[in-house]
């Protein structure tokens, strides 16, 4: 999936991305599959757990850069080098979490992003170098890394999961 580069682009990546990981994971939940190992040794629930948590700590990313703040990226006490731990956390931290939530939570984070998609000036959004933690890369280009082509990688891993389970 190439990166977007308007506003529209973004929006409209993100909104069928969701809608269509959506589906899948209807799939999933009528069929009682949350649990189906997925990848590595990650079932669905837990792939899912690392998609919410990555889009929220985007969201919480730009809330900060809005405040003038500078976030530790990607999170406190992990550098970009340790995001295979940071994923374990995420999946250890999410064990207990049921489905239902864990789906409202990604949407949550979603409505919230697509809020931002909206509001944020063309600047803010469009151009790298806007906050610190943005280093080279637009505002935009983190969103659609952290959602639209995350939900794209799901959806395939999930249908992947399912036809080795005999599952159509």
């Amino acid at each position: 999936m190439p990166i977007p580069r308007t506003r529209a682009e973004l929006r409209d990546a993100m909104t069928d991305g969701h809608r269509r990981l959506n589906a899948e994971l209807d799939r999933v939940e009528h069929a009682g599959l949350s649990t189906l190992s997925c990848v590595d040794d990650w079932t669905i629930h837990d792939t899912l757990a690392v998609r919410t948590g990555w889009a929220e700590m985007t969201l919480a990313w730009i809330e900060a850069g809005l405040r003038g703040e500078n976030p530790a990226t990607p999170a406190p006490g992990y550098s970009w080098q340790q995001t295979p731990q940071l994923n374990r956390a995420i999946v250890d931290r999410a064990a207990s979490c049921p489905w239902h939530t864990l789906r409202l939570r990604l949407d949550a984070a979603m409505a919230a992003l697509l809020r931002l998609v909206e509001t944020l000036p063309d600047a803010q959004l469009l151009e790298p170098h806007q906050f610190a933690w943005t280093r080279n890369w637009a505002v935009l280009r983190w969103i659609a890394v952290n959602t639209a082509t995350q939900h794209v990688s799901l959806r395939t891993m999930i249908r992947h999961a399912l036809k080795n389970a005999g599952e159509r």
